[in-house]
C-alpha cells in the first residue's frame, strides 16, 4: 500500500443536490526513508464536487480538483522537484430529449519547480494562472445523426517564470477578444450513430 484514499458523498435538498469529497495521500515517504533517509517524497490529490438540480432539465455544479508532487533533499534543505495544479470549474447544464448544452467557466493554476541537486543554483520555477470560458452543445438533427459543437476562449491568463540564473520573466496573456490565432478555439463535428 503506497497511499491512502477516502471518498464521501452527502445528498441534500431531498436528493436534488449532492456534495462529494475525495482525497489521496502518499505513504511513499515512509518507504523512501528506509533506503534514502536524506530525501523526502510525497504526493497528494483532492476532488470536491457540489451539484444541484434546478429543475428536471437544468443543473448547476461546482467541481474543484488538484494535485501536488514533490521531492526534496533534507540534508541540503533543497527542494528538487515540486509540481502542482488546481482547477475550479463552474458549470450550467441543460438537457432535453434531443439536446444537451453546457456553459462553464474554469479557473486554473499550475506551478512547477525543477532544480539540480549538485549545485547551489535554486533551479527554475514556472507558475501560470488562467480563466477559460466553454460552451458545448450536442444536438440530435436526425434519428441517427448528432451535431456536436464546442467553443473555448481564454479570458485572461498569466505566466511567471524564474530561470536557473535567478532572472524573472513575466508574460500576461490578453483576453481572447483581443488576440488572434489560437486563443479562441472551436470545433464542430457531425456523428452518425
Amino acid at each position: 500500500m503506497f497511499d491512502a484514499a477516502a471518498f464521501v458523498e452527502q445528498p441534500f435538498a431531498e436528493g436534488r443536490g449532492s456534495v462529494s469529497l475525495a482525497g489521496r495521500y502518499s505513504y511513499t515517504q515512509a518507504l523512501l526513508s528506509l533506503v534514502a533517509p536524506d530525501y523526502t517524497l510525497g504526493y497528494g490529490d483532492y476532488q470536491i464536487r457540489a451539484a444541484y438540480n434546478l429543475s428536471e432539465r437544468d443543473k448547476i455544479s461546482l467541481f474543484a480538483f488538484g494535485a501536488n508532487d514533490e521531492l526534496g533533499n533534507d540534508k541540503t534543505a533543497k527542494k528538487l522537484f515540486d509540481v502542482g495544479f488546481g482547477r475550479v470549474d463552474l458549470r450550467y447544464d441543460r438537457t432535453t430529449e434531443d439536446s444537451r448544452t453546457r456553459l462553464a467557466v474554469t479557473f486554473g493554476t499550475d506551478s512547477q519547480l525543477n532544480a539540480d541537486e549538485n549545485t547551489t543554483n535554486p533551479g527554475s520555477y514556472r507558475r501560470s494562472r488562467g480563466l477559460r470560458l466553454r460552451m458545448e452543445t450536442d444536438q440530435r438533427v436526425a434519428r441517427r445523426v448528432r451535431l456536436i459543437d464546442a467553443r473555448e476562449a481564454l479570458l485572461c491568463g498569466s505566466v511567471a517564470r524564474k530561470t536557473d540564473g535567478g532572472s524573472k520573466a513575466k508574460r500576461r496573456e490578453q483576453p481572447a477578444s483581443s488576440r488572434q490565432g489560437d486563443a479562441a478555439q472551436s470545433y464542430s463535428q457531425t456523428y452518425g450513430f
